[in-house]
């Protein structure tokens, strides 16, 4: 037993021995790289003393010493000055990581240093990076490298709220958006206190319009609303995002309680229109009316205002006349009356709303399709002319808008009045096959016929394969009696419509 031991006693003297023979060596090789590194750190030659200084920690010696890490740090500071346009971020993003672990493992090993050596340090470099990303972000509009120097910054001091929001904007800013790292920085910004709101949009922007993740969207949202709860984006965002998930009762519910809780004009409209709209959607048209009508007290003026009410009530009107057109002829005989008479109820409520909002948008075709509809109801089709009219002054070049000007003269009688335009239009446009169908139009309603041939003949010698215009032509022919040429040409039409199919 005792020579046993003997023999652990001797393998363990003798493993010590070993251990100390290859610390000296060890110790050797740090010591000479540490001097390398000081001596390149004179010569400002810092990727040369970086790798020297990191040669040096092969030894405990320099492991556990805190001038040696403080030194490392000083090292890599500098190297990542001298080297500040690099756009290779993963080797800058790694020197600024090495500064950071050389300065706080230099405190570790001695707590004096921190206040004495390391704070200064940190805040010179610091401010280096983070003044690097206010010039790139205003003299440059080089939104990239301002968000890669802010985010730099903020790794240099962690829990520094300036530098990881200006990271966010700047990244937000970026033309090629990494939404990925803006999701990142706006974590860490409401993780460290960052109480702009702005924040909670970078990610709402990426949860709802490039992920459409509306579980984490309406959950970024719940907690934007608790700690914003006076913006009313935030609001209007959760109402679409329960849209777009088919929560319309939460919407309602959302807008209802906005509604009794605000007291501003020009916050509660908002909420009083787009309440109207969603009650509307629900079909539940008494509160949408009410919500529509307190809008458009609120705000008279508002366009919005204007015409969401004025449709509603020819929404209403439309769904009544609805009934009507579904009738058999003997229904109708019947019961036809009584049901448009109530439809014009509503849309004679529509007609000022519809006049009002056509002021402020005159060529609006769907607007002025609407009115035109509530004219003919209320069989007052020649007031519609004048509204055709301020439309076709303010876009002369528009054929389909000129067609629904003659159609509306037609209706009323006064074709007449619409032919001086149409003429102008085609002087200009003479080869414009819609401008030379509304010419065909007027004339064949006014009895000129005959005096469409020479503009149709004309341009079917310009475009003599256009089908439209051939056959405009051949109708005009035949009308006037040239019987013969009106056949070729439908001959041509013939062939053309085969070589096109």
């Amino acid at each position: 037993m005792k020579k046993l031991l003997l023999a652990v006693s001797v393998a363990a003297i003798s493993y010590c021995g070993y251990a100390q023979k290859e610390d000296k060596e060890v110790t050797a090789r740090a010591k000479e790289a540490y001097k390398a590194a000081e001596s390149a750190f004179k010569k400002k030659d810092f990727a040369t003393a970086a790798t020297e200084v990191d040669k040096s920690f092969e030894s405990e010696k320099y492991k556990n010493d805190p001038k040696a890490w403080m030194f490392r740090g000083d090292i890599y500071a500098e190297l990542a000055v001298a080297d500040s346009a690099n756009t290779d971020n993963n080797v800058v993003n790694k020197r600024v990581a090495i500064i950071s672990e050389s300065y706080a493992k230099a405190v570790e090993l001695n707590k004096n240093y921190d206040l004495l050596y390391i704070q200064p340090k940190l805040q010179n470099i610091y401010a280096k990076y983070f003044n690097w990303g206010v010039a790139a972000y205003q003299n440059d509009n080089d939104f990239e490298k301002a968000a890669a120097d802010f985010e730099r910054a903020n790794m240099l001091k962690p829990t520094d709220t300036l530098s990881a929001f200006f990271a966010l904007v700047a990244a937000s800013q970026n033309t090629k958006k990494d939404y990925n790292k803006i999701e990142e920085l706006a974590q860490k910004c409401i993780k460290l206190g960052v109480k702009d709101v702005s924040v909670y949009y970078a990610l709402l922007d990426k949860y709802i319009s490039i992920d459409q993740n509306y579980d984490k969207a309406l959950a970024v949202l719940k907690e934007a609303r608790e700690k914003n709860p006076t913006d009313k984006n935030l609001m209007f965002q959760q109402i679409q995002v329960y849209i777009k998930t088919g929560k319309e009762k939460e919407a309602i519910a959302d807008l209802e309680k906005a509604l009794e809780t605000t007291t501003d004009p020009k916050e509660r409209f908002p909420v009083a229109l787009n309440l109207g709209i969603l009650q509307e959607n629900a079909k539940n048209l008494d509160a949408a009316e009410k919500a529509y009508k307190e809008a458009y007290a609120l705000q008279p003026d508002n366009d919005d205002a204007i015409y969401s009410l004025g449709a509603f009530y020819y929404n209403k009107g439309a769904a009544i006349k609805k009934e009507a057109d579904n009738m058999d002829m003997e229904t109708f005989k019947k019961e036809g009356k009584a049901v448009i008479d109530r439809a014009k109820v509503y849309f004679e409520m529509a007609l000022p709303f519809f006049q009002k909002t056509i002021v402020n948008n005159p060529d609006d075709m769907q607007r002025l399709g609407a009115l035109n509809s509530i004219y003919n109801i209320l069989e007052k089709p020649a007031e519609m002319l004048p509204y055709y009219k301020a439309a076709v002054e303010k876009n002369p070049d528009d054929a389909t808008l000129m067609l629904s000007y003659i159609q509306a003269a037609d209706k009323a009688g006064k074709i007449q009045e619409v032919v001086p335009l149409v003429e102008a239009a085609v002087k200009k446009r003479p080869t414009d096959v819609e401008t030379l169908q509304n010419l065909l139009y007027v004339y064949e309603k006014t009895k000129r016929i005959k005096d469409a041939e020479p503009w149709f003949k004309q341009a079917v010698s310009i475009y003599p394969d256009n089908i439209e215009l051939l056959e405009g032509y051949s109708r005009i022919l035949y009308t006037i009696g040239k019987k013969k040429e009106a056949d070729a040409i439908e001959v041509k039409i013939e062939q053309l419509q085969k070589a096109k199919n």
